[in-house]
């Protein structure tokens, strides 16, 4: 026994021997941790094949101590520690740490592999979560860099314009006398130096005005107009005396086309179609009023009744069973009604679609005074509708008589016309992508105006960026200006109109009116009148885009303050994104249109 020890300490020496040039001061480690191994060989192996990840993790760990013990002190870690080390830099460092994560993923790798899964779904919930705030952080700074800039740049331009116009009238008036070189020995005159003032030789005459301003009011205006930016378009707001001779346009310039209609026939058969397809699903309904339209028909669905039978036991009036003839007890069948619900109408919209063959369905539940649902179904062959068969309507006549506004929208599902008085609305706002009928309906409105209303009874103001959808209105006497086709030129025209709202709003001071219905009734003269204004922007896109904050303020400020004076607006635009339409913007236009968007 004594031999077989002092030849294993013979043997752990001659090993320690043999690492040392390799390990140094690492050599004890193994040296012990190949003691332990032997140990427990002898003793318990399992215990090994149990702990075989602990067991290689121990001698790994030798090797990110070694390079430690080479940063501590060198040549302490040996060879392995030098190589592993290498230069006492970062990448060392680095390497030790790599090691030694190595290690420990040896000794514990399923504790290891869960610790992993976890800090990559933390990561992945931390980048979900931070993203959309750092998208959102750096787009509210990117609006607020641009509006600065926009801002910066304005002001610079002011700075710019301002002193040059000064440096312009400052030469025209003095001239500067040069300077001399003064001798500080000599007692020299500082008046010599003074400034001198040169009245040119072409004398300036002042002649006043040939129209003053009737009221108080005007000259106040007039005062204030000089200061605020002019139009670089003059606007024509004063009746002319052509105005007052020009008389609209006849109603046989407008062609009546001959409206096709859907056959009663083919309506009747598509009622059965909805009755019997309802009724397949377990649904009662009756179709009781059918609607032609010029583009879809509708159909007046009335619900009808959920019905259950049950069993009731038959009494006669003293309360006991009947029985019959045979003894037993006499039954009777009892019929319970529900009302279907329209829920449950609603929810078969595909199926009537399909069983229809049409492209899509719409529900109007319920339809406002009426007590059925209302099916919107397609035509198979659309009628046009006619601008002059809504001008010559009952309804158009009517609003016309009242002193409004009205213009021509269309014709509804039940082939009523559609007639909006835009005095009432006050102001409008179009939504539609390219194709979907926006211009139209502007073209139709603006024909509504012409064909009622002389240039003493309206005035309009007409922008169109795109150049092409408003310019053949060019040339019209009920203009403010021309066409305005230029985003640059908008904004001047826009202020000006906020100087003629507030100009009338001193008028109807004066004479205590309300509003321009009022003032109108008061005034004795044609001259005198002032005319509805009406403001149509084609796309509202192109001046946002140019000077968001002013056109926002402008429009704003027109809207808030305008239906009392007679102003409205009718702006249009191909997107109703945040940053065309702001949320002041749709506080302050009730009225809306929605096309295809």
């Amino acid at each position: 026994m004594v031999g077989l020890l002092l030849l294993l300490g013979l043997a752990l020496t001659l090993l320690g021997l043999f690492l040392w040039p390799f390990f140094r001061f690492a050599t004890p480690p193994i040296v012990l941790w190949t003691v332990g191994s032997l140990v427990l060989l002898k003793k318990n192996p399992r215990i090994l094949l149990q702990w075989r990840h602990v067991w290689i993790g121990n001698l790994l760990l030798v090797l990110p101590l070694a390079g430690l013990l080479h940063l501590y002190q060198p040549n302490w870690g040996g060879t392995i520690g030098s190589d592993i080390l290498g230069e006492p830099n970062v990448m060392g460092l680095i390497r030790i740490l790599g090691l030694s994560i190595v290690t420990i993923l040896v000794m514990f790798p399923i504790k290891s592999w869960k610790a992993m899964c976890k800090t990559a779904t933390l990561s992945r919930l931390s980048v979900r979560l931070i993203t959309p705030l750092l998208l959102a952080a750096t787009f509210k700074a990117m609006t607020l860099i641009r509006t600065s800039l926009i801002t910066i740049s304005k002001l610079c331009r002011g700075f710019l314009e301002t002193a040059l116009q000064f440096r312009s009238s400052t030469r025209a008036i003095l001239k500067v006398k040069p300077r001399t070189i003064i001798d500080p020995h000599n007692a020299i005159d500082t008046d010599a130096l003074m400034i001198e003032e040169i009245i040119t030789a072409d004398t300036v005459t002042y002649s006043p005005p040939i129209a003053s301003p009737e009221t108080e009011s005007d000259a106040l205006q007039s005062n204030r107009s000089e200061r605020q930016p002019e139009s670089p378009i003059p606007m024509r707001v004063r009746i002319s005396p052509t105005d007052v001779g020009w008389k609209p346009p006849s109603i046989d310039l407008l062609e009546k086309p001959e409206e096709a209609w859907v056959s009663h026939l083919e309506n009747e058969e598509r009622g059965r179609m909805i009755e019997q397809t309802l009724s397949d699903y377990g649904i009662e309904v009756t179709v009781e009023e059918i609607r032609p339209g010029p583009v879809v028909t509708q159909f007046g669905v009335v619900p009808g009744w959920t019905r259950k039978y049950r069993d009731v036991q038959d009494r006669d009036l003293e309360g006991n069973p009947v029985r019959d003839a045979a003894g037993r007890l006499a039954k009777r069948r009892v019929e319970e009604k529900i009302r279907v619900k329209v829920d449950s109408i609603l929810s078969r919209e595909k199926d009537l679609a399909l069983a229809l063959a049409a492209r899509s369905i719409r529900f109007e539940a319920p339809v406002p005074g009426e007590s059925f649902v209302g099916l919107e179904v397609p035509n198979s062959s659309p009628s046009m509708v006619s601008l002059r068969a809504l001008l010559e309507s009952p309804l158009f006549a009517q609003l016309q008589s009242k002193g409004a506004l009205p213009i021509a929208l269309g014709k509804g599902s039940g082939g009523d016309p559609v007639i909006a008085d835009l005095s009432e609305m006050p102001h409008m706002l179009i939504a539609g992508a390219t194709g979907s009928g926006k211009s139209v309906c502007i073209n139709s409105i603006i024909t509504s105006l012409l064909f009622q209303f002389s240039p003493v009874d309206l005035r309009l103001l007409l922008i169109d960026p795109k150049r092409v959808e408003l310019t053949p209105y060019q040339g019209l006497p009920h203009l403010l200006a021309p066409v305005l086709v230029e985003s640059e030129d908008a904004l001047p025209a826009l202020r000006n109109l906020i100087l003629e709202m507030q100009s009338r709003y001193k008028k109807f001071e004066q004479r205590r009116a309300r509003n321009i219905r009022a003032y109108n009734d008061q005034s004795t003269e044609v001259s005198s009148r002032l005319p509805y204004i009406v403001v149509i922007i084609d796309e509202l896109a192109d001046l946002m885009m140019t000077v968001p904050v002013e056109v926002e303020q402008s429009l704003c400020r027109l809207a808030q303050l305008g239906r009392a004076t007679g102003i409205h607006l009718v702006l249009a635009t191909q997107r109703p994104s945040v940053d065309v339409l702001t949320g002041l913007i749709k506080a302050n236009v009730p009225s809306r249109i929605s096309f295809a968007v």
